[in-house]
């Protein structure tokens, strides 16, 4: 198998150190595999790095997600073998978790040996991009609209203490008027002060905010916070992070829904999307998931479904004239 590392180490300081310190053994545990050194703020060139099976992207989940939106934008329409594994430089890492990756070097490293892959589903988002035109992007993880990239402390795991100790981040947003369409059905108009689109179960350096896995999921999870006046958003907020508040639906500042197409129009500047901790435009917006659409290197496994057991005795039954025994 070819290999080839791609290690953002000229734009990240962090990226550098860990490679500094594992590099040897990464690449004296993977024998023959190449080193491409790159900074993450201009990645042109990178498609013709099409010959190697599997390219290993090193750095944090910004960097997966425009290494892929580079390597992979123009491949979503032609069949490609190629696939990509993950190494995150820091273990907090959104995309490492909704991966299930080991924490450990030397796991990491058997890991890659052995390469099993999983099909990784992606949301393609059409936006206004950064520069005022429409633009197109690749999502790996989650969107933000309207909120700030969410920097969570190593030592705080929860997300009650997270908002405790960073409610100061979510300052008081005049609500934006916005219109949900769900394959050309509307299913909301009315304000909303901002919104979460999440494939994985962990926000981009914020909490985690699902508990189940990200393995074929069919469907991205999308959360609306609604409150309009000052009580009713300082009651909604704590639940709009909280996934057992989620699970209920009981609350009714907050929308949320799980889809496969979703139309979000809206106008302002102050509307802005962040995905995957890189801030790709504002509204309006659609949201498509593409299933299946890369293959990346990851421990899990499919989740096998069993049949009821009177399901399967009804299956090994033997007709006796007009009865069946076994039922």
């Amino acid at each position: 198998m070819q290999r080839l590392f791609i290690i953002n180490s000229k734009g990240s300081k962090r990226t550098a150190q860990f490679w500094r310190r594992h590099g040897q053994a990464l690449a004296e545990g993977l024998p023959g595999a190449e080193q491409l050194a790159v900074d993450a703020r201009s990645l042109a060139g990178l498609e013709s790095y099409q010959e190697y099976d599997q390219l290993i992207l090193v750095g944090d989940d910004s960097f997966f997600h425009l290494a892929i939106n580079q390597l992979h934008g123009n491949l979503l329409e032609k069949e490609s073998r190629q696939h990509y594994a993950f190494l995150p430089d820091h273990r907090e890492s959104a995309l490492g978790s909704s991966l299930e990756l080991p924490s450990s070097l030397k796991s990491h490293l058997e890991l890659l040996r052995r390469s099993p892959t999983i099909p990784f589903d992606l949301v393609r988002c059409d936006c206004i991009g950064t520069q005022g035109t429409p633009a197109r992007r690749l999502i790996l993880n989650d969107a933000l609209i309207r909120l700030p990239q969410m920097k969570l402390p190593l030592v705080l795991r929860t997300v009650v203490q997270w908002f405790r100790t960073y409610s100061g981040i979510f300052q008081r947003k005049a609500p934006s008027k916005v219109t949900l369409f769900e394959h050309g059905e509307k299913r909301f108009e009315g304000e909303f002060v901002c919104a979460i689109m999440l494939l994985g179960n962990k926000i981009t350096d914020g909490p985690r905010l699902n508990s189940k896995r990200r393995f074929l999921r069919k469907r991205f999870a999308y959360y609306q916070l609604n409150a309009n006046d000052l009580l009713d958003y300082t009651t909604a907020l704590p639940r709009f992070l909280d996934e057992d508040a989620l699970d209920r639906g009981d609350d009714p500042n907050i929308f949320q829904g799980n889809f496969t197409d979703l139309d979000i129009r809206g106008l302002g500047e102050e509307n802005r999307i962040i995905a995957d901790g890189v801030p790709i435009g504002r509204l309006p917006a659609s949201f498509t998931l593409l299933p299946k659409a890369l293959s990346v290197v990851s421990p899990m496994t499919p989740v096998q479904k069993l049949e009821p057991s009177r399901q399967k005795l009804a299956k090994a039954s033997k007709p006796v004239g007009n009865l069946k025994t076994g039922a």
